[in-house]
């Protein structure tokens, strides 16, 4: 009464299994929960990052979670990460960008190699994806691209012309 599995049975179970799990853990936006990931994944990109500032209890930042989301999964010209302020971590980078101020779901757009300049602004329309690509696309106006069309971040303080 021994159960045997065909050797092709378990290895299409085991490469089901792991591609779920790298499915469940890839997300087109990245949670970042304090300043050494901060660091580490903005800070020491090349790429340009996109990076939302909300609070799992604000109604506004619940009501963009899904556009951001969308736009993430589909704009493949910048990284796109989260900051929830409701711990301190969070609540830490928030103020070192000064987002408390512009209200949330706040936006920072970082397109420059030095994490001190960056551009942020208070999401203007929570329930539009129109409107916040429209948002951002404004905000991209003078950041450079590479040859793919990727925004990348400035590495000088010159001014520099989309490639």
């Amino acid at each position: 009464n021994k159960m045997a599995f065909s050797p092709v049975f378990l290895a299409s179970l085991i490469l089901t299994l792991l591609l779920n799990q790298a499915l469940a853990g890839s997300s087109a936006v990245v949670e970042i929960k304090n300043d050494e990931e901060f660091e580490k994944l903005v800070a020491a990109d090349t790429r340009a990052w996109v990076v939302e500032f909300g609070s799992k209890f604000c109604e506004s930042c619940k009501e963009f979670a899904p556009i951001y989301k969308a736009e993430a999964g589909v704009i493949k010209t910048l990284k796109f990460g989260k900051v929830y302020i409701d711990e301190k971590p969070g609540l830490a980078l928030a103020q070192r960008f000064g987002v408390l101020n512009l209200g949330l779901p706040a936006i920072v757009l970082f397109t420059d190699t030095s994490a001190n300049s960056f551009s942020a602004q208070a999401v203007s329309d929570v329930s539009s994806g129109d409107k916040f690509r429209e948002q951002l696309t404004i905000m991209l106006t003078h950041a450079p691209r590479d040859k793919q069309g990727i925004f990348v971040k400035r590495t000088d303080r010159a001014p520099t012309q989309d490639l």
